[in-house]
Formats: C-alpha cells, sequence, structure tokens
C-alpha cells in the first residue's frame, strides 16, 4: 500500500516481470496492492485491478476516507486483505 508516489511505487511492484528480472523470483511475488491516489495510471494497466473512486474527496481526503470504518474504502481494502 502507498499513497502519491508511494501509491505509484505499489502499482510499479504489482506490474513488474520478477522472473525477467531473475528467474529464481516467482510471477507472483506480489499478489495484490492498494495503491492510493498514484501518480500515474500507466502500471496499473499492466494488470488487473479493481479501481475505486471515492467520492467528494481531493488527493489527502482520501487517506481519511481509507481509514473510516464506515467506508466503502476500508471495507474493500480490508476485504482484500482478508480482515
Amino acid at each position: 500500500m502507498g499513497h502519491s508516489a508511494g501509491g505509484h511505487l505499489t502499482e510499479m511492484m504489482m506490474a513488474t516481470d520478477w522472473p525477467a528480472r531473475d528467474a529464481a523470483l516467482p510471477a507472483d511475488m506480489v499478489t495484490s496492492g492498494v495503491p492510493v491516489s498514484p501518480l500515474d495510471k500507466y502500471a496499473s494497466a499492466a494488470r488487473a485491478v479493481d479501481m475505486y473512486v471515492v467520492p467528494g474527496v481531493d488527493h489527502f481526503d482520501e487517506l481519511n476516507v481509507l481509514v473510516d470504518p464506515a467506508s466503502p474504502f476500508f471495507a474493500k481494502t480490508c476485504a482484500m486483505l482478508g480482515l
């Protein structure tokens, strides 16, 4: 998980062809991630993603919605993590 530039790094890790970097690495080394408001959407296009747009908030307020137990964003994130 990462926000802004951290979200971009998260997407890049999700889109990386790990075995191409080292044959000993598994293709599914990173099985999921939560890029929050990443800088670039090209990396997510390389892999199937379940995109959720947080309505009515800006780049920074997305984090407040993420930690709100009553929000769908919180519920989706917890479900993905198996919580």
